[in-house]
């Protein structure tokens, strides 16, 4: 079944999808890269400044921005990236201290930032 229709000069399915993608796979790797390079700053970017960048480069080739769902499938093609957007982060939450030890709680809490 897969081979009779690549017989007949039927495209496969993966090539008449990358044809119908906006960006091309050199500009999907310059953003990849670009969020690679910001997440070991702890500043991974929001999925709305990937959108951005992605239409940034579409204007520059003078191209529509890309669609409402475009960074949804962006990140299914890309999964190295799902956990970059995916992630919690730990945003220094103290340890939890004995309230059996008044002295010792109250010397923790007046060490956290406000």
């Amino acid at each position: 079944m897969t081979l009779t229709p690549r017989q007949l000069g039927q495209p496969s399915r993966r090539d008449v999808m990358a044809k119908l993608r906006k960006l091309t796979d050199q500009e999907e790797s310059i953003i990849v890269q670009h969020i690679l390079d910001l997440d070991p700053q702890s500043f991974p970017p929001r999925m709305s400044d990937v959108k951005d960048m992605a239409s940034r480069l579409l204007e520059a080739r003078g191209v529509t921005h890309v669609g409402t769902n475009w960074i949804s499938r962006f990140i299914t093609r890309h999964p190295e990236l799902k956990a970059r957007f995916l992630r919690q982060h730990d945003y220094q939450t103290p340890p939890p201290v004995s309230l059996d030890q008044p002295e010792l709680w109250a010397s923790k809490t007046a060490k956290l930032p406000d």
